[in-house]
Protein backbone atom coordinates (compact mmCIF):
# COMPACT_ATOMS: atom_id res chain seq x y z
CA UNK A 1 0.00 0.00 0.00
CA UNK A 2 1.64 3.67 -1.16
CA UNK A 3 -0.18 6.46 0.11
CA UNK A 4 0.15 9.98 -1.78
CA UNK A 5 -1.01 13.00 -0.50
CA UNK A 6 -2.01 16.03 -2.62
CA UNK A 7 0.56 18.89 -2.99
CA UNK A 8 -1.87 21.72 -1.51
CA UNK A 9 -4.63 20.71 0.55
CA UNK A 10 -2.54 17.65 2.23
CA UNK A 11 0.04 19.52 2.96
CA UNK A 12 -2.02 22.31 4.60
CA UNK A 13 -3.69 19.51 6.31
CA UNK A 14 -0.56 18.02 7.75
CA UNK A 15 0.63 21.65 9.42
CA UNK A 16 -3.27 21.74 10.32
CA UNK A 17 -2.74 18.41 12.27
CA UNK A 18 0.80 19.30 13.87
CA UNK A 19 -0.37 22.51 14.43
CA UNK A 20 -3.38 21.28 17.62
CA UNK A 21 -0.42 19.66 19.86
CA UNK A 22 2.47 21.45 21.25
CA UNK A 23 5.67 22.19 19.54
CA UNK A 24 9.43 22.34 20.36
CA UNK A 25 9.79 18.65 22.35
CA UNK A 26 10.54 15.17 20.66
CA UNK A 27 8.84 12.19 21.69
CA UNK A 28 11.04 9.76 23.52
CA UNK A 29 9.46 6.53 24.41
CA UNK A 30 11.98 6.41 28.00
CA UNK A 31 12.09 7.32 31.31
CA UNK A 32 9.96 10.03 32.83
CA UNK A 33 13.25 12.09 34.29
CA UNK A 34 15.08 11.87 30.62
CA UNK A 35 11.30 13.28 29.53
CA UNK A 36 11.49 15.83 31.84
CA UNK A 37 15.08 17.08 31.05
CA UNK A 38 14.13 17.66 27.26
CA UNK A 39 10.44 19.57 28.36
CA UNK A 40 12.90 21.70 30.38
CA UNK A 41 11.87 25.45 29.63
CA UNK A 42 14.65 27.09 27.90
CA UNK A 43 14.30 30.38 29.14
CA UNK A 44 16.19 31.34 32.02
CA UNK A 45 14.73 33.02 34.84
CA UNK A 46 15.34 36.91 34.41
CA UNK A 47 16.82 36.44 30.98
CA UNK A 48 15.68 38.44 28.16
CA UNK A 49 16.33 35.60 25.92
CA UNK A 50 13.87 34.73 22.93
CA UNK A 51 12.64 31.14 22.84
CA UNK A 52 12.57 29.09 20.29
CA UNK A 53 9.33 27.55 20.28
CA UNK A 54 10.79 24.12 18.14
CA UNK A 55 14.02 23.81 20.15
CA UNK A 56 14.33 20.43 21.71
CA UNK A 57 17.40 19.28 24.01
CA UNK A 58 18.41 15.29 23.39
CA UNK A 59 19.58 14.23 26.60
CA UNK A 60 22.63 12.24 25.74
CA UNK A 61 23.74 8.99 28.76
CA UNK A 62 27.47 10.50 28.11
CA UNK A 63 27.46 14.34 27.77
CA UNK A 64 31.60 13.76 26.67
CA UNK A 65 29.99 11.54 24.24
CA UNK A 66 27.46 12.97 22.16
CA UNK A 67 25.38 9.91 20.77
CA UNK A 68 21.87 8.51 21.38
CA UNK A 69 19.69 6.16 19.54
CA UNK A 70 16.27 6.03 19.87
CA UNK A 71 13.58 3.71 19.09
CA UNK A 72 10.82 6.71 18.88
CA UNK A 73 7.05 4.98 18.22
CA UNK A 74 4.28 5.56 17.04
CA UNK A 75 5.15 8.67 14.77
CA UNK A 76 1.98 10.57 14.88
CA UNK A 77 0.69 14.23 15.28
CA UNK A 78 -0.44 12.86 18.58
CA UNK A 79 3.27 11.81 19.35
CA UNK A 80 5.51 13.72 17.57
CA UNK A 81 6.08 17.55 17.42
CA UNK A 82 7.66 19.93 14.90
CA UNK A 83 11.39 20.30 16.51
CA UNK A 84 14.87 20.72 15.80
CA UNK A 85 17.65 20.03 18.15
CA UNK A 86 22.01 21.14 17.16
CA UNK A 87 22.76 17.14 16.58
CA UNK A 88 22.65 15.92 13.61
CA UNK A 89 19.93 13.23 12.57
CA UNK A 90 19.72 10.21 10.70
CA UNK A 91 15.79 8.45 10.53
CA UNK A 92 15.54 4.88 9.27
CA UNK A 93 11.76 4.09 8.84
CA UNK A 94 11.51 0.11 8.16
CA UNK A 95 8.20 -0.71 8.15
CA UNK A 96 5.94 2.65 7.14
CA UNK A 97 4.36 5.15 4.86
CA UNK A 98 3.72 8.39 5.96
CA UNK A 99 5.24 11.92 4.69
CA UNK A 100 8.54 13.62 6.10
CA UNK A 101 8.48 17.47 7.09
CA UNK A 102 12.21 19.16 7.13
CA UNK A 103 12.35 22.72 6.95
CA UNK A 104 9.96 23.83 4.19
CA UNK A 105 9.29 20.60 2.06
CA UNK A 106 7.03 17.15 2.84
CA UNK A 107 9.04 14.02 1.43
CA UNK A 108 6.92 10.72 0.84
CA UNK A 109 8.00 8.49 3.32
CA UNK A 110 8.32 4.37 1.72
CA UNK A 111 9.49 1.64 3.92
CA UNK A 112 12.90 1.01 4.49
CA UNK A 113 13.46 4.56 3.51
CA UNK A 114 16.86 6.56 5.54
CA UNK A 115 16.93 10.08 5.76
CA UNK A 116 19.40 12.91 6.90
CA UNK A 117 18.80 15.89 8.95
CA UNK A 118 20.78 18.91 8.99
CA UNK A 119 21.63 20.34 12.31
CA UNK A 120 18.88 23.18 13.63
CA UNK A 121 16.43 22.19 10.48
CA UNK A 122 12.77 21.86 11.74
CA UNK A 123 11.59 18.90 10.82
CA UNK A 124 9.04 15.90 11.59
CA UNK A 125 7.83 12.59 10.44
CA UNK A 126 4.50 11.57 10.17
CA UNK A 127 2.84 8.50 9.58
CA UNK A 128 -0.90 8.21 9.27
CA UNK A 129 -1.35 4.83 10.64
CA UNK A 130 -1.86 4.77 14.42
CA UNK A 131 -0.67 1.27 14.90
CA UNK A 132 3.18 1.98 12.99
CA UNK A 133 6.46 0.70 13.84
CA UNK A 134 7.51 4.18 14.50
CA UNK A 135 11.69 4.93 13.19
CA UNK A 136 15.05 4.01 14.42
CA UNK A 137 16.65 7.71 14.98
CA UNK A 138 20.19 8.21 16.02
CA UNK A 139 21.32 11.74 17.16
CA UNK A 140 25.20 13.22 16.93
CA UNK A 141 26.92 16.00 17.58
CA UNK A 142 29.67 17.51 16.04
CA UNK A 143 31.92 17.03 18.79
CA UNK A 144 31.97 13.20 18.89
CA UNK A 145 34.71 13.58 16.50
CA UNK A 146 38.02 15.18 17.97
CA UNK A 147 39.23 16.49 14.86
CA UNK A 148 37.98 19.67 12.68
CA UNK A 149 38.75 18.20 9.43
CA UNK A 150 37.36 14.53 9.77
CA UNK A 151 33.80 16.44 11.66
CA UNK A 152 33.91 18.57 8.23
CA UNK A 153 33.62 15.28 5.95
CA UNK A 154 31.35 13.65 7.85
CA UNK A 155 29.15 16.29 7.88
CA UNK A 156 28.98 18.12 4.59
CA UNK A 157 26.25 15.65 3.59
CA UNK A 158 23.74 17.03 6.29
CA UNK A 159 24.80 20.59 5.86
CA UNK A 160 23.51 20.38 2.31
CA UNK A 161 20.68 18.12 2.76
CA UNK A 162 17.74 19.91 2.37
CA UNK A 163 19.39 23.18 0.48
CA UNK A 164 19.43 20.71 -2.78
CA UNK A 165 16.02 18.00 -2.08
CA UNK A 166 18.90 15.09 -1.05
CA UNK A 167 17.50 14.54 2.86
CA UNK A 168 16.56 10.75 1.43
CA UNK A 169 19.27 9.07 1.22
CA UNK A 170 18.89 6.20 -2.25
CA UNK A 171 18.09 2.79 -1.02
CA UNK A 172 21.03 0.78 0.41
CA UNK A 173 20.76 -2.63 2.85
CA UNK A 174 24.38 -2.15 4.52
CA UNK A 175 23.23 0.90 5.74
CA UNK A 176 19.87 -0.55 6.96
CA UNK A 177 21.48 -2.95 8.41
CA UNK A 178 24.46 -0.73 10.38
CA UNK A 179 21.97 1.43 11.93
CA UNK A 180 19.78 -1.94 13.28
CA UNK A 181 23.27 -3.04 14.62
CA UNK A 182 24.04 0.79 15.86
CA UNK A 183 20.91 0.83 17.91
CA UNK A 184 21.24 -2.51 19.19
CA UNK A 185 25.06 -1.35 20.59
CA UNK A 186 24.41 2.08 21.53
CA UNK A 187 23.31 1.50 24.99
CA UNK A 188 25.20 2.13 28.06
CA UNK A 189 24.51 -1.67 29.11
CA UNK A 190 26.53 -2.75 27.05
CA UNK A 191 30.24 -3.46 27.38
CA UNK A 192 32.60 -0.85 25.69
CA UNK A 193 29.46 0.43 24.29
CA UNK A 194 31.53 3.82 23.36
CA UNK A 195 33.98 2.57 21.28
CA UNK A 196 31.92 -0.21 19.31
CA UNK A 197 29.14 2.87 18.94
CA UNK A 198 32.28 5.31 17.41
CA UNK A 199 33.17 2.50 15.10
CA UNK A 200 29.61 1.89 13.46
CA UNK A 201 28.92 5.74 13.24
CA UNK A 202 31.93 6.72 11.34
CA UNK A 203 31.56 3.31 8.76
CA UNK A 204 27.59 4.79 8.61
CA UNK A 205 29.09 8.37 8.42
CA UNK A 206 31.35 6.70 5.39
CA UNK A 207 28.30 5.06 3.49
CA UNK A 208 26.39 8.35 4.19
CA UNK A 209 28.81 10.77 2.28
CA UNK A 210 28.87 7.84 -0.75
CA UNK A 211 25.33 7.50 -0.96
CA UNK A 212 24.95 11.29 -0.54
CA UNK A 213 27.71 12.25 -3.33
CA UNK A 214 26.28 9.49 -5.91
CA UNK A 215 22.74 11.67 -5.19
CA UNK A 216 24.22 15.07 -5.95
CA UNK A 217 25.79 13.48 -9.10
CA UNK A 218 22.37 12.37 -10.69
CA UNK A 219 20.76 15.79 -9.49
CA UNK A 220 23.67 17.93 -11.35
CA UNK A 221 24.33 19.13 -8.15
CA UNK A 222 27.47 18.34 -6.97
CA UNK A 223 29.68 21.45 -8.46
CA UNK A 224 26.49 24.34 -6.88
CA UNK A 225 27.61 22.05 -3.50
CA UNK A 226 31.28 22.60 -3.29
CA UNK A 227 30.78 26.10 -3.87
CA UNK A 228 28.06 26.31 -1.27
CA UNK A 229 30.43 24.05 0.96
CA UNK A 230 32.46 27.23 2.12
CA UNK A 231 30.08 28.70 3.41
CA UNK A 232 28.79 26.00 6.01
CA UNK A 233 29.83 27.97 8.88
CA UNK A 234 28.36 30.94 7.32
CA UNK A 235 24.55 29.42 6.99
CA UNK A 236 25.28 27.68 10.41
CA UNK A 237 25.61 30.89 12.49
CA UNK A 238 22.66 32.64 10.17
CA UNK A 239 20.01 29.52 11.16
CA UNK A 240 21.16 29.62 14.96
CA UNK A 241 21.11 33.97 14.66
CA UNK A 242 17.88 34.65 12.62
CA UNK A 243 15.94 35.73 15.41
CA UNK A 244 18.73 38.29 16.10
CA UNK A 245 20.71 40.46 14.46
CA UNK A 246 23.11 39.51 11.98
CA UNK A 247 26.57 41.09 11.79
CA UNK A 248 27.87 41.14 8.05
CA UNK A 249 31.66 41.81 9.80
CA UNK A 250 31.32 38.18 11.80
CA UNK A 251 29.95 36.49 7.81
CA UNK A 252 33.21 37.78 6.40
CA UNK A 253 35.30 36.58 9.29
CA UNK A 254 33.11 32.83 9.19
CA UNK A 255 34.07 32.76 5.72
CA UNK A 256 37.98 34.30 5.75
CA UNK A 257 36.72 36.61 2.60
CA UNK A 258 36.73 40.30 2.18
CA UNK A 259 33.71 42.32 1.73
CA UNK A 260 33.97 42.10 -1.89
CA UNK A 261 34.64 38.66 -1.73
CA UNK A 262 32.66 37.45 0.36
CA UNK A 263 29.63 38.83 -2.05
CA UNK A 264 30.46 37.60 -4.95
CA UNK A 265 31.56 34.37 -4.21
CA UNK A 266 27.91 33.77 -1.79
CA UNK A 267 25.90 34.78 -4.95
CA UNK A 268 27.90 32.28 -6.75
CA UNK A 269 26.95 29.93 -4.52
CA UNK A 270 23.40 30.40 -3.66
CA UNK A 271 22.48 32.49 -6.45
CA UNK A 272 20.98 35.37 -4.29
CA UNK A 273 23.22 37.76 -1.96
CA UNK A 274 23.73 37.19 1.79
CA UNK A 275 21.74 40.10 2.71
CA UNK A 276 18.21 38.33 0.48
CA UNK A 277 19.27 34.69 1.60
CA UNK A 278 18.93 35.57 5.32
CA UNK A 279 15.36 37.47 4.40
CA UNK A 280 14.39 34.64 2.84
CA UNK A 281 15.31 32.16 5.80
CA UNK A 282 13.71 34.90 8.48
CA UNK A 283 10.32 34.62 6.03
CA UNK A 284 10.52 30.60 5.78
CA UNK A 285 10.63 30.42 10.26
CA UNK A 286 7.75 33.00 9.74
CA UNK A 287 5.67 30.78 7.87
CA UNK A 288 6.19 27.66 9.68
CA UNK A 289 5.48 29.31 13.11
CA UNK A 290 2.25 31.13 11.73
CA UNK A 291 1.69 27.26 10.06
CA UNK A 292 2.07 25.46 13.60
CA UNK A 293 2.13 27.45 16.52
CA UNK A 294 -0.34 29.49 17.92
CA UNK A 295 1.69 32.50 18.56
CA UNK A 296 1.29 36.16 17.44
CA UNK A 297 1.68 37.77 14.76
CA UNK A 298 3.93 40.36 16.77
CA UNK A 299 5.50 37.76 18.65
CA UNK A 300 6.30 35.69 15.41
CA UNK A 301 8.16 39.11 13.87
CA UNK A 302 10.57 39.51 17.03
CA UNK A 303 11.24 35.80 17.04
CA UNK A 304 12.26 35.90 12.83
CA UNK A 305 14.43 38.90 13.61
CA UNK A 306 12.40 41.29 12.34
CA UNK A 307 12.66 44.96 14.41
CA UNK A 308 9.33 45.88 14.30
CA UNK A 309 5.76 44.42 13.27
CA UNK A 310 5.70 47.10 10.13
CA UNK A 311 8.81 45.84 8.81
CA UNK A 312 7.58 42.51 9.04
CA UNK A 313 4.23 42.95 7.21
CA UNK A 314 5.98 44.46 4.37
CA UNK A 315 8.70 42.06 3.99
CA UNK A 316 5.54 39.34 4.30
CA UNK A 317 3.73 41.01 1.72
CA UNK A 318 5.90 41.19 -0.95
CA UNK A 319 7.00 37.88 -0.35
CA UNK A 320 4.23 35.65 0.25
CA UNK A 321 1.38 38.40 -1.24
CA UNK A 322 -0.68 38.00 1.75
CA UNK A 323 -0.41 39.26 5.32
CA UNK A 324 0.60 37.29 8.29
CA UNK A 325 -2.97 37.35 9.56
CA UNK A 326 -4.61 36.41 5.87
CA UNK A 327 -1.62 33.41 5.32
CA UNK A 328 -2.23 31.99 8.86
CA UNK A 329 -6.10 32.10 7.88
CA UNK A 330 -5.74 30.44 4.44
CA UNK A 331 -3.42 27.73 6.17
CA UNK A 332 -6.04 26.74 8.71
CA UNK A 333 -9.01 26.88 6.52
CA UNK A 334 -6.94 24.66 4.08
CA UNK A 335 -6.32 22.52 6.63
CA UNK A 336 -10.25 22.19 7.54
CA UNK A 337 -11.42 21.39 4.29
CA UNK A 338 -8.43 18.53 3.50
Amino acid sequence: MSISFAPRATAAARWRAIRRFPVGFHYFPVDLAVMKTMAEPRRQQGSGARVDPFRARIPFHDPHFPLRTSHVAPLSPAFGYLHCHPEYEIAYIPEDHGSYMIQDAEIPIAPGDVFIVNANDIHQPIIPRAHNEGALVTYFGASLFGDPEECSQWIQPFLHAAEFGCNKLPADPQLRSLLRLLHATADPRVRNWQIASRGLITHILSIVARLFAEQCDALGVSGRIAKAHRFASVVAHINRRLGDRIEAEELYRLAGLSHSRFSEAFQQAFGVSATRYIQVQRLKRAKRLLRSTELSVTEIAFMCGFGTISLFNTAFRREVGASPTLYRRQCVTLGADA
